[in-house]
């Protein structure tokens, strides 16, 4: 019985530190652009992606438009290289209207090691005549379903109500990131939310053993 046991905590702490370590060869790739309301608030937004690396996730802008959006995951679960910049960002239908894609960069979050990219609205005085002709475009052919949150609204920045999206679909394999990684998407920096500490990743799946343990020690005792 306590070899069982045993047994059955390491392979959780093995499952956990495979998930944080491991991805699908590549580096992790999303797609953010925006849509409708009806999602959680991304100023205490953080998702995961689901057991296969892919992310399909959204969340509703508040207090302000958003002329910034930000998405941020963990180094070592976008990657397979440690201390690399694995990811790669895309916004194709936010940059036919006039954002710019900025540099991606390496940022330390509650001491872990965070890969993140960005997209940055034009201002007003930037936006040109082909940037409104492809929002129309866009309004008509990738409909929200929302008039007040349609591309033709997006140009200078997402309003507080319409949602920023991210996801994966599409993507190759080698694009995804790993099972159940965290991520975070964001309207500005001060709105990411902090990342779990690398350590604190073995005391939550030391944790979810001892709960296993604990629930089946307690049937157990039922019997």
């Amino acid at each position: 019985m306590k070899r069982s046991r045993f047994l059955m905590l390491m392979a959780v702490v093995v499952l956990a530190a495979g998930t944080a370590m491991a991805d699908s060869g590549g580096d992790g790739q999303p797609k953010l652009g925006a849509g409708g309301p009806g999602s959680p608030d991304c100023s205490s937004f953080q998702g995961a992606a689901d057991p296969t690396g892919a992310i399909n996730a959204d969340c509703t802008v508040s207090g302000s438009t958003a002329t910034t959006i930000i998405f941020a995951v963990p180094d070592a679960l976008s990657s397979p290289n440690p201390n690399t910049l694995g990811l790669t960002c895309s916004a194709p239908q936010l940059t036919a209207i006039g954002w710019t894609q900025n540099a991606n960069q390496q940022v330390a979050i509650n001491g872990t090691l965070v890969d993140e990219c960005s997209f940055t609205a034009p201002t007003a005085s930037q936006v040109t005549g082909w940037d409104i002709a492809n929002a129309v475009l866009l309004s008509v052919l990738d409909s929200t379903g929302n008039c007040n949150c349609n591309w033709t609204n997006f140009i200078t920045g997402i309003p507080v109500g319409c949602d920023i999206t991210v996801t994966t679909n599409g993507d190759k394999l080698s694009q995804l990131f790993a099972p159940n990684a965290a991520f975070d998407v964001a309207p500005t920096v001060t709105d990411l939310v902090p990342f779990p500490e690398p350590g604190t990743l073995w005391f939550v799946a030391i944790g979810l053993a001892g709960l296993m343990v604990y629930r089946r020690k307690c049937a157990e005792v039922r019997t």
